[in-house]
């Protein structure tokens, strides 16, 4: 780049801010996204309860299945993992 030359940067679309309806546009367009943040803000803690529920259930699983395991081989001289937490 030599002294002087301009770079053509991406123009974001800008409200004209003297135009009369320049503060109508602008607010409908805060309006807008604020509500689109507040459309995401309510399903990410959607996503988080039914993400701590299915955390919940794979733990209770998990212990369930150490159970199993552990009832399936209680004759076996060496215990297995899942025996030694079960019991």
């Amino acid at each position: 780049m030599r002294h002087g030359e301009t770079v053509e940067q991406p123009q974001e679309q800008l409200i004209d801010t003297t135009a009369p309806n320049a503060q109508e546009a602008a607010c409908a367009r805060c309006k807008r996204l604020e509500a689109d943040n507040r459309e995401l803000v309510q399903e990410n803690r959607e996503l988080n309860k039914e993400n701590r529920l299915l955390l919940k259930e794979n733990g209770d699983l998990r212990v369930e299945l150490a159970e199993i395991k552990a009832r399936a081989a209680p004759d076996q001289e060496v215990h297995n993992e899942a025996h030694r937490k079960a019991g």
